[in-house]
C-alpha cells in the first residue's frame, strides 16, 4: 500500500497503475467494439435513434465494462486512475477552457480541413442533427456526458496512468494522441489531440480524473448547442461557410490558445502550491508483449481511419 501524506495525496511515482498491456487490450477492445456497434446499428436501427442505440452499445459493453472488471481484479487502482475529488476553485476555469476549446478546435479543424480538400481528400459527413430542444437536451446526456465519462475513463484514466510509468509528459502525449487516432476521422486529428492534451494536463494539474469529465462534457455539449442554433438559421452557416475566413481562423486560434494557456498557467500554479509533482521521463523500455501490441493497436488505428475515409470518398457528392 502506498503511504499517503497528512492531506491524503499519494505522491505519483508510488501509486499503483494498470499495465501498459492492459491499457493496449482495452484500446483495442474499444476499436473492436466501436465497428461492432456501428455495423448493428446499421443493420437494426437506421436512422432516428441511431446515435442512441450507439451509444447504448459501445460505450457500455466495450469501453466501460473492461475498465470495471479489470479494476475490481486488480483493486487498489483508485490513486493510479486519479479518482479522487473534483476541487470547487479549479471548475468554473475548467468550464470556461471547454468552451474556448471548442471555438480553437473548430478554427485548426478548418484550417487542417482547407489542407486535406487541397490534397483531394473527402470529409466524412456528419450524421448528428441535434433537432428541437427537447432532443437537444437528450443529446446532451447520450451524446455529451456518456462517451465524456467514459473516453476520460478510458484515456486520461487506464491509458494515461499506465504510460505515465515513462513520465508524465509521455503519459499525456501517448493518450491524447491514441484519443485523437481512435476517433477514426482524419479530418478532426488536431482537434481530437488538442482537446485529449488539454484534458491531459487538467486532469495532472487538478489530480482529478473528474476534471477531464467536465472539461469534456461541456465541450461537447458546446458543440450541439453550436449545432442546435445552426440547425435554426441554416442560412448563417451557408454565409460562413462560403466565406474566406483563412485569416480569421488563425486569430481565432492564436487567441484561444492564448487564453487557454493562460489558464493552464494558473492551474499549474496551483499544482505546484499543492504539491503534486510530475513524473520525470524514464529510459526504460516497453516489454516485448507491450511492443508488439502497440504495433498491432496502431495499424488497427491506422486501417480504421483509411476504411473512414474511403466510405467518405465513395458516398462524396
Amino acid at each position: 500500500m502506498p503511504e499517503r501524506k497528512p492531506d491524503g495525496f499519494v505522491p505519483l511515482a508510488e501509486r499503483a497503475r494498470p499495465s501498459i498491456l492492459a491499457a493496449e487490450l482495452m484500446l483495442l477492445t474499444a476499436l473492436a467494439g466501436l465497428w461492432l456497434s456501428s455495423l448493428a446499428v446499421g443493420a437494426l436501427a437506421p436512422g432516428d435513434g441511431a446515435e442512441l442505440w450507439m451509444d447504448l452499445l459501445y460505450y457500455g459493453p466495450f469501453v466501460l465494462a473492461p475498465i470495471v472488471v479489470y479494476c475490481a481484479r486488480r483493486g487498489n487502482l483508485s490513486d493510479g486512475l486519479r479518482l479522487n475529488p473534483l476541487p470547487m476553485v479549479p471548475t468554473l476555469m475548467i468550464a470556461f477552457m471547454a468552451l474556448l476549446s471548442v471555438f480553437a478546435s473548430s478554427a485548426i479543424n478548418g484550417l487542417w480541413g482547407m489542407l486535406l480538400n487541397g490534397l483531394g481528400l473527402s470529409e466524412p459527413q456528419a450524421a448528428l442533427e441535434v433537432g428541437g430542444s427537447r432532443d437537444l437536451m437528450l443529446a446532451v446526456i447520450h451524446t455529451a456526458a456518456i462517451p465524456a465519462v467514459c473516453e476520460e475513463l478510458l484515456f486520461r484514466g487506464v491509458v494515461f496512468s499506465a504510460f505515465e510509468r515513462r513520465g508524465t509528459a509521455v503519459g499525456i502525449g501517448v493518450s491524447s494522441a491514441l484519443f485523437g487516432l481512435l476517433h477514426g476521422n482524419v479530418y478532426g486529428l488536431p482537434a481530437y489531440i488538442l482537446v485529449g492534451a488539454v484534458s491531459g494536463l487538467i486532469v495532472f494539474m487538478v489530480d482529478s480524473v473528474y476534471a477531464g469529465m467536465l472539461y469534456h462534457t461541456v465541450y461537447n455539449a458546446a458543440i450541439l448547442v453550436l449545432l442546435h442554433w445552426a440547425e435554426q438559421l441554416p442560412e448563417l452557416s451557408e454565409a460562413s461557410a462560403s466565406t474566406n475566413m483563412t485569416m480569421a481562423m488563425v486569430m481565432d486560434f492564436a487567441l484561444m490558445a492564448v487564453a487557454i494557456s493562460m489558464m493552464l498557467t494558473a492551474l499549474n500554479l496551483r499544482r505546484r502550491a499543492v504539491g503534486i509533482e510530475a513524473m520525470p521521463a524514464t529510459p526504460a523500455r516497453m516489454s516485448g508483449w507491450e511492443k508488439a501490441l502497440m504495433v498491432v493497436l496502431l495499424l488497427a488505428l491506422a486501417a480504421s481511419m483509411v476504411v473512414v475515409q474511403a466510405l467518405a470518398a465513395g458516398v462524396s457528392p
